[in-house]
């Protein structure tokens, strides 16, 4: 080899040692900016998107053309689809809060509700939550008539998807027997047997997401006394797998699902009512979830919504709460944490909150279910904040409240389900933030929760009701029959006397003539009160109606509550909510009754007062089957009576009859005590308890007599004494501080008296008249003492010749 060769070669060698460490060099450093740029790409997943009811347009008739559907919410991105039925549409990305999409006539040829979602790209991204899009002719009026399906004891809850991909909807509903009812849809408004799944403890809220991101319907359920969520993986076909459970805090009441942290992943946030806290449970996109984070809320916090309220396409949180008597708003980060609570005013007992934008300014309301007969709407100021609340009337105990468009009308319409009414009250929207009064359809027994769609798939959106103390949940599907007003009120009625009557229309809305059930059933508290005539014969054809006269005549004194009920020819059932009053009115007089100063063991005149019975019906006197007139008070022993009203003897007192009761006072305590005592007269009326009060003073001291008139005596001359004896009856001596006279100087008076008269003691006044000249004299001689009906007086007359 030569040197020159070698010396090549070494060069050449050296040159590939270059370019391997360049290579290497090159490698490494792409290596490290692709692992950057991976973990750029980790730290920008896209989030799951979050859209907002109601969609604009919300309806379009069968048959209607081409045309653009709006799409608002929080968490889009470029390259957002909206999907209808599942089926991707052309799309078109506004901004962060708004996409388009164009739906084809074909996708509206046919009557029926359409699943609009939003879809976001990967990374992360995923399938937003469920609008409900109604084909079907807009502005028809409401009228619901329920079908029940037995469920599990005590269900406490209802949420509706679809849990086996048929394009049908199901339900599922927690039960207090330590189970998830599952109920599967067959797409005509009816539903399976239910098919138990088991949690742990008694669930009270269940919530639906696709926790794994496997594209299948999952549940959420939580107990409130295991503190903890349960979550129950779906298959896809109708089943879901075992459950696992998660930790909260103490007491979960409520549930809501959403990416708060924008990874893509569903999360869940449990209400603590104990802790007056939220627990944010982060999930993993694996069907599990990270610890809970807890953020605090007002007192008694029981119903929670999500939604962007102050535009910054971040998620936030709404808390009802209940002690507090308010909404708490906690804004969140973006990143699954939140800011401190902050508060507005609702209406008393505040127990369920749901969102949704009322007045279409594109800014985000809050309806407030509560416990107090009313809901309350607060309009969003766009900015977080939210306007004064306006409240409306809905029934007793609302425990859940729900928003959707229930008309097709394109506004937002509002839900209730009201426990202690056993009805659902809906308030349909004026789409300016305000709200027509209520109407109201009968459910079953306690009516605890309640979910919408559309359940027969007629373009019409129905609901479907937990119904607690019943076993069922009652689904609420457009009915054959329809019964308006469905509501009436008669306020006060006196008790006995029928009022007028209020007419109701029953409506046949099917195609063939409908068999009217007579008499129809009236159920409720107090279904005697109520009756009905009605001019709808055996059956009424198709499109035709008849009326039903209503009559209220209360047998009783107190709140009257029922419902008229008739079942249409597929079995669902159509109901008045009839309440009233009533009023058993009596007459007492007087009122008030005070005796004269009566001397200590000694027993006055007696004193009548008159009860007369202004009512249409008996009354009886009685107080929890013991004496119905009777005395009060802590003096009572002080006081008697005499009475011709039937006490406790089973008589009644009827209608327009009076009877007296006659009253005595004899004083035993200490003397110049105001004695205040209440005869009352319990029984059947209005008011339970009816009185008049007694008043009365006993004194210890008797002067007798008070007054004194002389014989003609002649003038210059002394005649003979009167006697005036001056009685102590007390358990005390009486002080005599002084003796005067006043008025005419022509009389004169010795006595016995010491300066202290014992107890039970008497002393005497010798009094005589000498006129100074002719005429006729009065004097009065005055007695100082202790007594606080003192002094005591003595008039004196005489006259001289």
């Amino acid at each position: 080899m030569n040197i020159c060769q070698q010396h090549t070669t070494a060069v050449s060698d050296g040159k590939v040692a270059v370019r391997r460490l360049a290579n290497w060099l090159t490698f490494i450093l792409a290596a490290m900016i692709v692992w950057s740029l991976g973990a750029s790409v980790a730290l920008a997943q896209n989030p799951l998107p979050h859209i907002n009811a109601p969609l604009v347009p919300g309806q379009k008739a069968p048959g209607a053309a081409t045309f653009t559907l709006t799409v608002n919410g929080s968490g889009l991105v470029s390259g957002a689809v909206v999907n209808w039925n599942g089926n991707a549409r052309t799309t078109t990305f506004v901004n962060s809060s708004q996409v388009t999409a164009s739906i084809t006539a074909a996708d509206v040829a046919a009557a029926g509700t359409a699943s609009v979602t939003v879809s976001n790209p990967a990374p992360g991204g995923g399938v937003s939550n469920v609008a409900n899009f109604q084909v079907v002719k807009n502005g028809y009026t409401v009228a619901y008539g329920k079908l029940d399906y037995v469920t599990n004891t005590s269900p406490q809850d209802v949420a509706t998807g679809d849990f086996n991909g048929d394009g049908k909807l199901d339900l599922a509903v927690p039960t207090g027997s330590n189970s998830v009812s599952v109920l599967l849809g067959n797409g005509d408004g009816t539903f399976g047997t239910h098919v138990e799944y088991a949690v742990p403890g008694h669930p009270i809220v269940v919530a639906t997401g696709d926790f794994n991101g496997d594209g299948k319907t999952d549940l959420a359920t939580v107990d409130e006394f295991q503190s903890q969520i349960s979550v129950l993986l779906g298959n896809g076909d109708g089943t879901f797998q075992a459950h696992q459970e998660f930790a909260t805090g103490n007491h979960p009441v409520a549930l809501a699902t959403a990416d708060v942290n924008g990874d893509g992943k569903l999360d869940i946030i449990a209400v603590d009512i104990a802790d007056n806290r939220v627990a944010v449970l982060l999930g993993k996109g694996d069907g599990t979830f990270n610890g809970h984070v807890d953020y605090a809320t007002g007192r008694g916090p029981s119903g929670i919504a999500i939604g962007d309220f102050n535009g910054d396409n971040k998620l936030d949180l709404v808390v009802a709460n209940n002690t507090d008597d308010t909404v708490s708003i906690l804004l969140g980060n973006g990143d699954g944490t939140f800011q401190g609570p902050i508060a507005f005013a609702t209406a008393h007992l505040p127990n369920s909150v749901v969102v949704g934008d009322f007045n279409a300014d594109r800014k985000l309301d809050l309806a407030v279910g509560t416990s107090n007969k009313s809901v309350s709407v607060l309009l969003g100021n766009g900015d977080g904040t939210f306007q004064n609340h306006l409240d409306y009337g809905i029934g007793a105990n609302s425990v859940i409240v729900a928003a959707a468009d229930l008309n097709s009308d394109g506004r937002v319409d509002l839900i209730a389900a009201n426990f202690n009414d056993n009805t659902v009250s809906t308030l349909v929207g004026n789409a300016d933030g305000t709200f027509k009064s209520q109407s109201v359809f009968p459910t079953g027994g306690g009516p605890a929760g309640l979910a919408v769609g559309d359940f027969n798939n007629n373009g019409r959106l129905d609901i479907a009701v937990a119904v607690t103390n019943d076993n069922k949940v009652s689904v609420l599907t457009d009915s054959l029959i329809s019964l308006s007003p469905n509501m009436l009120s008669f306020g006060t009625q006196t008790s006995g006397i029928p009022s007028a009557a209020k007419t109701v229309t029953l409506k046949n809305n099917g195609t063939t003539s409908y068999t009217v059930p007579l008499p129809p059933s009236f159920v409720g508290s107090s279904p005697s009160d109520f009756t009905q005539t009605n001019t709808c014969g055996g059956s009424i054809a198709a499109g035709a109606t008849c009326t039903f006269s209503i009559v209220f005549n209360p047998t009783a004194s107190e709140k009257a509550n029922a419902q008229m009920l008739l079942t249409a020819s597929n079995g669902s059932v159509q109901g008045v909510q009839m309440t009233g009053s009533g009023n058993i009115p009596i007459m007492l007089t007087p009122r008030n009754v005070t005796f004269p100063t009566t001397l200590i063991g000694t027993t006055s005149a007696g004193k009548t007062n008159t009860f007369t019975n202004k009512s249409g019906v008996n009354i009886f006197f009685t107080n929890n089957g013991g004496t119905g007139i009777d005395l009060e008070g802590v003096n009572q022993n002080d006081f008697s009576f005499t009475t011709t009203c039937p006490n406790n003897n089973g008589v009644a007192l009827a209608p327009g009859a009076s009877c007296t009761s006659t009253v005595f006072f004899k004083p035993t305590i200490t003397p110049g005590q105001n004695e205040t005592v209440t005869m009352v007269y319990y029984g059947n009326f209005t008011l339970v308890k009816q009185g008049l009060l007694l008043n009365g003073v006993g004194t210890a001291v008797a002067v007798t007599p008070t007054s004194l008139t002389f014989p003609t005596t002649k003038a210059g001359t002394t005649s003979s004494p009167m006697t005036v004896t001056f009685q102590n009856a007390g358990s005390t001596a009486l002080t005599i501080s002084s003796v005067s006279w006043s008025g005419q100087n022509d009389f004169d008076e010795t006595n016995t008296c010491q300066p202290s008269v014992p107890a039970n003691s008497s002393c005497t006044f010798s009094i005589t008249f000498r006129p100074g000249s002719v005429g006729t004299f009065t004097a009065t001689l005055s007695i100082g003492d202790s007594d606080i009906t003192g002094p005591q007086k003595i008039t004196v007359t005489g006259t001289g010749n």
